[in-house]
């Protein structure tokens, strides 16, 4: 096995075993990388060391509608139960564009017309979800941990390009609103008769969790009992965003909360299904409707669930906290995530300029030499002169008049 050279191009040379048992000799032109061409052949070597590498073999083609079934099948069994509803339906707008093509004939600019075909319906966060769907999918396919048998361009998931989004969106609850919202939910509470009242979901503690603890919906709807720790106040999150685990204090308001909810002896989760049947015991996944309920009872619009978890933020940063101890209760993973908040954060800087001026008060001239210890600075005189400072009588001044020093 070797790597050699034609003109600019770099060629690699190995032999492999066919799914027979006989030897071949084959080479496979790489580019104009000698770096790429190294990572070639040992991944070459890699494959026939293994016994996965089979050229001689006829690949099958498969179309997208189909390979996404296989894909929703391993999503399924690898990721959790909110990311594959996100997946299912990321899935089902790119069946509804691609669905009876072949995955290889899925090229960069049929990926473009997807985008500007979207671009009309919805915003370009909504279509990168669906874009980073569909690149990994064809990842896994690359990596042989679906569909082995399937053949794709190794190319075609990096010639995906998602757009450019803005989610600067910072919307928080000013304090009227959360009152607001928590006379709603008691008005709801008291609206239902009694066996619904058992049943239904009550939005009030996961409201007042989601805005003293920062902490996402996610995270609130899979928050165990034994995550939370009373005497300490702390709450552990083990599922949070990347799959990170961090703590989060918990103050007073959060805390009563909690304790006041009552437990199920059936069930570890905090918010969990209360009726009878598959899901009793199991914890919620979506609120969306209780919280549209909500939100339309407060008469508050253009608020979202996460917005509550802006709200904490926002009302920490605007209370003096610093936006590094903000990062590590949120759980931000990059600082500039934080530094939106930054705007709302008590104007300082004059403050620390100010700083500057204590113990020293008029207008005060430069010396040519630094005065003594002890020595306070002399104040100018009003005509544009100062008093000889240096050697030799030497004045020092603005005035051009009064450059050269006296005869």
């Amino acid at each position: 096995m070797a790597i050699y050279k034609r003109g600019d191009v770099y060629w690699i040379d190995y032999y492999y075993r066919t799914s027979g048992g006989a030897f071949r000799r084959k080479r496979e032109k790489v580019g104009t990388n000698f770096k790429l061409a190294k990572e070639a052949l040992a991944k070459r070597q890699s494959e026939v060391a293994e016994r996965t590498f089979f050229p001689d073999r006829q690949k099958e083609r498969i179309s997208f509608e189909k390979a996404s079934e296989e894909f929703l099948k391993w999503a399924e069994v690898n990721i959790s139960d909110r990311g594959y509803e996100r997946y299912r339906c990321c899935v089902d707008n790119l069946v509804a564009a691609f669905g009876p093509q072949y995955l290889d004939e899925i090229t960069p600019p049929a990926v473009e017309k997807f985008k500007t075909d979207r671009l009309k319906v919805v915003k370009p966060a909504t279509i990168n979800r669906d874009l980073a769907v569909l690149k990994r999918l064809y990842n896994l396919i690359l990596k042989g941990q679906l569909l082995p048998e399937v053949s794709i361009p190794e190319s075609l998931p990096r010639r995906i390009h998602l757009l450019r989004e803005n989610n600067l969106r910072i919307r928080y609850l000013s304090l009227s609103e959360y009152q607001a919202l928590l006379l709603a939910c008691d008005r709801l509470h008291a609206k239902r008769s009694p066996a619904t009242r058992a049943q239904a979901m009550d939005m009030k503690p996961i409201l007042i969790v989601a805005v003293h603890t920062g902490m996402r919906e996610g995270e609130i709807l899979k928050l165990k009992w034994a995550d939370i720790d009373f005497k300490g106040g702390n709450i552990t999150v083990h599922h949070g965003k990347g799959g990170r685990a961090r703590p989060v204090p918990m103050n007073r308001l959060a805390a009563e909360a909690l304790e006041n909810l009552p437990r199920r002896i059936d069930s570890p989760y905090v918010f969990c299904h209360k009726e009878n049947g598959k899901h009793r015991g199991k914890p919620f996944h979506w609120i969306k409707v209780g919280w549209e309920t909500l939100l339309k009872e407060a008469g508050i619009t253009n608020l979202r669930f996460h917005d509550l978890r802006h709200t904490c933020a926002s009302w920490l940063v605007m209370r003096g906290v610093p936006l590094q101890k903000v990062q590590q209760i949120l759980g931000h993973k990059s600082y500039q995530t934080t530094l939106r908040y930054a705007h709302l954060a008590p104007d300082q800087g004059k403050d620390a300029v100010d700083l500057l001026c204590e113990g020293i008060t008029g207008h005060y001239t430069v010396t040519s030499t630094p005065p003594s210890v002890g020595t306070a600075l002399r104040p100018a005189a009003n005509d544009g002169t100062s008093t000889s400072n240096g050697p030799g009588g030497r004045i020092r001044t603005g005035n051009l008049r009064l450059m050269k020093p006296p005869l």
